[in-house]
Parts: C-alpha cells; structure tokens; sequence
C-alpha cells in the first residue's frame, strides 16, 4: 500500500519518502475558520459603527460651538460696554426681539437681562445677562443659552 508523501533526497544521495502527517492534524476545520472570521466580522463592524457614528456627530458640534462662539462675543460686548459706560448697552438692554448677527446671518441672537435676587431682595448693582444664540432658521428651539452675572459699576 502507498502512503501519501513527497521524495526527499538525502545527503547519501538516496531518495526517500517522507510521510505526510494525517489530515486532522495538518490545519484548521472549515468550522474553527468560519468561527473565526465571524469574531473577525462582528468586531470589525463594531468598531465601523463607532467611526461612522462619530462622523455624524462633527457637524452638529461644530454647529454647537459655532453658537458658542457667537455668545461669547455677545457678552464679551455687553461687559466692555458696561465697563466703559457703566450700564448695559441699550441696544441689549432693551431688547425684545432676535437679531440677526452681521457677519454670520444665519445666526440669531436674543439678550435678556433681569435683576439678580438675594437673600433681602433684589441686588442694585448686580444684572443677569442670559445671551440666547440659534440658527436663523431653526428657532430658539436649536438655541445656546450663555448666562452671566454683571456688575454695574455707575460712572
């Protein structure tokens, strides 16, 4: 009976047989490869999932710290107006509705100042400023709400 195998030349210059180990013995099953390329398969689509799903999240960020931005140079005017006048600037002081940004139209903002309440009623010299920054088109129901306390220092 003939074995499987492959001929070897030895150093005596005889050739040889050398017997193939058996077939269970020389690799994977079709089952430990499949198993195998689905653990590869799911954690591969595991970790698309996260990269794809951080993908849609950048616009809505940079949307949000766009607005944040815009409402920090809303109270960054008012404090220096306050610092230079020694009031809130009337233009935010009175106002009742949005306003479009100059430079970044599709931006809107609404100021709203109130009087700061202690524990013995109201504080004279102190106003709460909340800036309120939205897409243009979406409302104030997409806003940023930046909130600050400012003193006012008369002149």
């Amino acid at each position: 009976m003939l074995k499987a195998g492959v001929l070897r030349l030895e150093s005596d210059g005889e050739l040889r047989r050398k017997c193939r180990p058996p077939a269970s013995e020389c690799g994977y099953s079709l089952i430990e490869v499949v198993v195998a390329v689905a653990i590869v398969g799911v954690a591969l689509m595991m970790v698309l999932s996260a990269v794809s799903s951080n993908f849609l999240a950048i616009p809505v960020l940079r949307s949000i710290d766009e607005r944040v931005t815009l409402a920090q140079r809303v109270v960054e005017e008012i404090e220096s107006g306050v610092t230079v006048s020694g009031a809130i600037p009337d233009r935010y002081a009175a106002m009742t509705a949005p306003a479009v940004f100059s430079d970044k139209t599709d931006y809107s903002y609404q100021v709203r100042v109130d009087d700061v309440e202690g524990s013995e009623g109201v504080i004279e010299d102190l106003r709460r400023v909340v800036v309120e920054v939205f897409k243009t088109k979406d409302g104030p129901s997409s806003s940023v709400k930046l909130t600050t306390i400012v003193r006012i220092v008369p002149r």
